[in-house]
């Protein structure tokens, strides 16, 4: 069978985000979503990140070769997965970045999640051994709204 004839059975249908072949005309995807797609040629997405935040994109498969690939919006590379192994970034400015899906040679349906991570928090004071400042208030209420904030995503509307 040819996978490419639009006249064969066996040939899977495009998804919906098509014509997303091209950092010109990439599909948005939010951070923490995950997509059910058509592996037929390459899919594009832009994902928007926080000043700090780092990307990930996994993508899930029966058995396809797929490669993934997280660059700038000027094509630059930053990380490059598999349908076994995750693309992730280290920490980025905040933006737009660009999720690459290609498959090698089959075709067939696959899932993409994006995953943006927030910096890991960091204690400034180690020293504090108990959950109040010097005057005896305690800081537990001013930590968890600061943890609150800062994992904090842009999520799909």
């Amino acid at each position: 069978t040819d996978p490419t004839d639009p006249t064969d059975p066996t040939d899977p249908v495009e998804d919906a985000f098509e014509e997303n072949d091209t950092i010109e005309t990439a599909s948005e995807l939010f951070c923490d979503e995950e997509k059910t797609l058509t592996a037929r040629d390459d899919d594009v997405f832009v994902v928007e990140v926080r000043a700090g935040d780092a990307l990930g994109a996994q993508v899930t498969s029966a058995g396809l070769a797929l490669t993934t690939v997280i660059m700038t919006l000027e094509g630059e590379i930053l990380a490059e997965g598999t349908d076994s192994r995750l693309a992730r970034t280290e920490t980025l400015a905040a933006g737009n970045y660009i999720v690459k899906v290609s498959p090698a040679d089959a075709f067939g349906t696959y899932r993409l999640k994006a995953a943006c991570q927030a910096p890991q928090l960091v204690l400034n004071n180690p020293t504090v051994t108990s959950g109040c400042s010097s005057t005896g208030a305690s800081a537990a209420p001013v930590g968890l709204a600061l943890l609150a904030l800062m994992t904090l995503r842009r999520r799909r509307p």
